[in-house]
């Protein structure tokens, strides 16, 4: 079930991007945006928990593991993935952010003691190629963009591992969530009291699209942190590599872009890179 939750997870990271795009052509900010989205998101955590009837109490431990998953995991990721899109292309941006994968496995292999496999090594170089070949190519605009986006993998690679290792994972899937996006969304506001950058979805169907981005985001957070529980940060980590492969298919779907035959050898290769992951880890099993 691990890799189904991670697999649905990545699915839905890749198709709300699209969505986000549409509401803020029509004057909305990217701050604006996750101040919304994530709002809903942590409410409908809420929501959820009390009708499971969840707890929500945590202890000092808990919950400052939380605020800084939260804010340095989450909320840096957001923040600075928006704010590169507007220095260097889109593509660049997330061929940079998805050495995460890479960023985990060694930190797993050298942190966490776990054995660095043929498969992972294989699994680095095919992702890392793949990523190249569907950024497109395009390496221009402001050099200042790529260590910002840089900083976003070192920000979602400690999201990933502080929900395997620290205490973030003892927390109820709901529970969690809820604080997690909690968290992002007061770590926005006061973001926006220094920046007054936040400008909020505004007319009904834009409020809807932000609303259906809150749930959508609700919903892959609570998969994915299920799926790391069972597989770990390192398997999840390159699984979620499906993101990338879905938002190029639902931005070309949305947004009519042409498709190239580098970015498809990208996706086979990135797809390459999951197959030896998940074939490694069968083998592993079958081992023992």
């Amino acid at each position: 079930m691990g890799y189904l939750f991670v697999i649905l997870a990545s699915i839905l990271f890749g198709s709300y991007p699209s969505i986000q795009e549409h509401v803020m052509t029509t004057g909305a900010t990217p701050l604006g945006m996750v101040i919304v989205c994530n709002s809903v998101a942590g409410l409908s955590s809420l929501i959820i928990g009390l009708i499971r009837r969840e707890s929500f109490k945590l202890d000092k431990k808990m919950f400052g593991s939380l605020a800084l998953t939260g804010i340095l995991g989450l909320f840096l990721t957001d923040y600075l993935l928006n704010t590169s899109y507007t220095m260097i292309p889109v593509g660049f941006t997330t061929m940079i952010h998805f050495l995460y994968p890479s960023l985990v496995c060694m930190t797993m292999v050298f942190v966490y003691k776990e054995k660095l496999t043929k498969g992972k090594v294989g699994a680095i170089v095919l992702s890392i190629v793949g990523l190249i070949l569907l950024s497109g190519g395009d390496f221009s605009g402001d050099k200042r963009g790529v260590f910002v986006a840089i900083a976003t993998a070192f920000a979602y690679g400690f999201y990933m591992i502080s929900n395997d290792k620290s205490s973030v994972a003892k927390v109820p899937l709901m529970a969690r969530s809820f604080y997690l996006n909690l968290f992002v969304a007061i770590a926005a506001l006061i973001t926006n009291i220094f920046t007054k950058s936040a400008v909020l979805p505004s007319g009904a169907e834009n409020i809807e699209l932000s609303v259906l981005v809150g749930i959508m985001l609700c919903t892959a957070l609570i998969l994915m942190n299920a799926g790391i529980g069972i597989l770990g940060a390192g398997k999840s980590s390159f699984i979620n590599m499906l993101e990338p492969i879905t938002s190029f298919v639902v931005s070309t779907i949305v947004f009519h872009y042409s498709i190239t035959v580098t970015a498809i050898l990208g996706s086979v290769l990135i797809l390459g890179s999951l197959i030896l992951v998940t074939l490694g880890e069968e083998k592993k099993q079958t081992v023992n």
